[in-house]
């Protein structure tokens, strides 16, 4: 049983075989000064536990979810957000922004959330924004040069774009339920 709380940022975390960024995940979400959020952690079909790190976050109420479906990372999004809207609906939780992060992914400072919230929320008629990919040391040099060229330390207002990076999003409730991903 879930306990009720109010919470304003559901953060969807999708994984398969992950584990050696989970943990990093999860706590750069802990780290962060907005705390207004729960974890719902969908997994497909990892062979490495990723339920056991979420246990080592007891704090956080983490809610784990097993997905045992072929992988599609927008099939993943989707299965995450119609369990979201069933815990809204039981009113186990009250959500108004869906954050989606890849397990592989984790916020570059502490204000990241916060930031991303503050410019979706205070920016006239925006549903949807998303945050920067920052390449890691271990990062190849193509993997590097695709980064720093598709997201640029700058705020950029797109009114109208074909792809969408759903690997730190963030999105109005009402505006996700009117558009999911692409299951593939």
């Amino acid at each position: 049983m879930l306990l009720k709380s109010k919470k304003l940022v559901s953060i969807i975390i999708r994984t398969k075989n992950e584990d050696t960024w989970l943990e990093d995940c999860i706590l750069s979400i802990f780290q962060q000064s907005y705390k207004n959020y729960e974890i719902i952690i969908v997994d497909n079909n990892s062979n490495d536990k990723p339920e056991k790190i979420a246990n080592q976050f007891a704090e956080l109420n983490i809610i784990y979810k097993k997905y045992d479906k072929e992988y599609l990372p927008g099939e993943m999004l989707n299965y995450g957000f119609r369990v979201l809207k069933e815990l809204v609906k039981n009113e186990d939780i009250s959500s108004d922004y869906l954050c989606t992060l890849s397990a592989h992914c984790f916020f570059h400072n502490n204000e990241s959330l916060y930031t991303l919230y503050n410019n979706v929320k205070n920016t006239q008629n925006c549903r949807s924004g998303y945050g920067r990919k920052v390449p890691m040391t271990i990062s190849d040099a193509k993997a590097i040069r695709d980064l720093v060229l598709l997201y640029p330390k700058e705020n950029r207002l797109i009114t109208k774009s074909p792809s969408f990076n759903n690997a730190f999003s963030l999105i109005k409730y009402e505006a996700f339920d009117e558009n999911m991903f692409d299951n593939e």
